[in-house]
């Protein structure tokens, strides 16, 4: 796997190509599923029963079970900390970021006549968040390696006008590698060894969304079947600055005293998918449904710029000796425009109704994440383009899996005008090599109040996740493991219209 990964670092060459890895592909298809305060303190398990606009994410049919027109908005507040461990020899360190949001909108009509077969047909329209990129960490530590000996790797073979503007062609313009015979001008060297030790540091901040509108139309048929479909339209925006530096404080590496790598990506597109499902009424108790959603076609466009700086002291240790700082800023405003496929999502929902004293609710979501697929074949592609594509799709194949995530939830009523609500959820981890079976947990808890013409409802979601990351693609890179813990408020006002 390790082999895979540094072949895929080497066809960088491709100046075009700045971002685009299998890792990046999961940022569009690992879904939070953000909502109103109703659907997030049950856990997100609302599928099989609709009555909530959120629920439209899970089983579109859910549209039908109104039986009244609707509006509701829903703002949160968000607070996210993770804490990054890097190996044994540092503490971890915890970053916070706060950020406050519009959950969700949504608008349902509902025409109604109890006198036909098809009891109502149901108009919805609004917007959902789906994912929340707004995050912050930094970590340090040392360790064995240099993202030189990256550069390096990715340069050998390749005359100097083919290297990256990006990447590898940044290093070679600061000296931090170069041609140590200019009759030789595709071997490369640093002054950098696998076993030397550097001081790491980096500083990674994110932001932006993936957010969708959607457009559904449902029917109810005799208070049995209630079907349903509509469409997705995604809007995407990410953003990320890193900084990465490498020191030597002690002098133990001849020549080299430090480097810092600034990256800055801007990534802003949109795109659709597709929704069913159905949800039959076995009794007046139990529910099931089944819901089909299609990949999500995105069009998405990168712009970039990266800059190297690299302190060094030639002839160190004699009369000549002379430290300088090299640094380019030739690096920016990288443009790439591409489409992405995420996977498709099939869900299985079910739903018990206890009387008037409330309800419980679970759900069953499958999908394959290796299904995921880049398309770079623009006006600009060339057969290095197209070979990035071709590795990285073959990439994705190989390090994600298939995975199944799982939500409960239940309410109860309380002198038929307050609720109090909870939730699980298990998400499925999405990587092949990683052994545990579930990636992240989530618990909800909420409370809500019903009125004729008014709902209120408040939520609380812990989200706790673990990952690892690194800065660069090499055998010899830092991995860093994130321990993720979000903490969401979110408040839902709700206005029944009609009689």
């Amino acid at each position: 796997m390790k082999r895979f990964i540094i072949f895929i670092g080497m066809v960088l060459f491709c100046t075009t190509i700045n971002a685009q890895t299998a890792g990046d592909a999961l940022r569009y298809s690992y879904w939070e599923y953000n909502g109103s305060a109703r659907y997030m303190a049950t856990g997100g398990a609302l599928g099989a029963l609709g009555g909530d606009f959120t629920s439209m994410l899970n089983n579109p049919a859910g549209l039908a079970t109104y039986r009244k027109s609707e509006i509701t908005i829903t703002p949160s507040i968000t607070s996210n900390n993770i804490e990054s461990n890097f190996g044994s020899l540092t503490n971890g360190s915890i970053s916070t970021k706060n950020k406050f949001a519009i959950n969700q909108v949504g608008l349902v009509f509902s025409s109604t006549n109890q006198e036909k077969d098809w009891k109502s047909i149901n108009f919805g329209l609004g917007y959902n968040k789906l994912v929340d990129f707004n995050q912050r960490f930094n970590y340090s530590g040392n360790s064995q390696g240099s993202i030189a000996n990256y550069f390096l790797d990715t340069a050998q073979g390749l005359e100097p006008s083919q290297l990256s503007d990006f990447s590898d062609g940044l290093a070679y313009d600061v000296d931090l590698i170069y041609l140590p015979d200019p009759n030789n001008p595709i071997f490369y060297e640093n002054d950098l060894f696998e076993e030397d030790a550097t001081q790491k540091f980096q500083n990674v901040i994110t932001e932006g969304s993936l957010n969708q509108m959607n457009i559904n139309l449902a029917a109810n048929y005799k208070h049995r079947l209630y079907i349903g479909g509509g469409i997705g339209i995604a809007i995407a925006r990410y953003n990320y600055s890193k900084t990465y530096e490498e020191q030597d404080p002690n002098n133990d590496i001849l020549y080299f005293n430090n480097l810092e790598f600034r990256e800055s990506l801007i990534t802003e597109g949109g795109g659709f998918n597709f929704n069913i499902g159905a949800i039959y009424r076995v009794d007046q108790s139990f529910r099931i449904g089944l819901a089909i959603h299609s990949p999500t076609y995105l069009y998405l466009s990168d712009t970039f710029g990266n800059e190297l700086s690299f302190n060094i002291t030639y002839n160190e240790g004699t009369a000549q000796e002379n430290t300088v700082t090299n640094s380019s800023q030739s690096a920016e405003n990288g443009i790439f425009d591409y489409r992405q496929r995420t996977p498709a999502r099939f869900i299985v929902n079910l739903g018990s109704v206890i009387k008037k004293t409330g309800f419980i609710s679970a759900e069953l979501e499958w999908l394959d994440y290796s299904n995921m697929k880049y398309n770079f074949n623009n006006e600009f592609a060339n057969s290095a383009t197209l070979q990035y594509q071709d590795a990285v799709n073959a990439q994705i194949v190989d390090i994600f899996q298939s995975a199944i995530n799982l939500k409960v939830g239940g309410e109860v009523v309380i002198k038929k005008v307050f609720r109090l609500r909870a939730g699980y959820g298990l998400f499925g981890n999405p990587y092949y090599y990683n052994e545990n079976f579930f990636d992240a947990s989530q618990i909800t808890t909420g409370i809500g109040i019903r009125r004729d013409k008014l709902f209120l409802d408040l939520a609380y979601a812990y989200f706790d996740r673990s990952e690892n990351y690194s800065p660069y693609f090499s055998n010899e890179a830092p991995v860093i493991n994130n321990i993720t813990n979000k903490h969401k408020i979110v408040f839902t006002l709700g206005f029944k219209l009609g009689n």
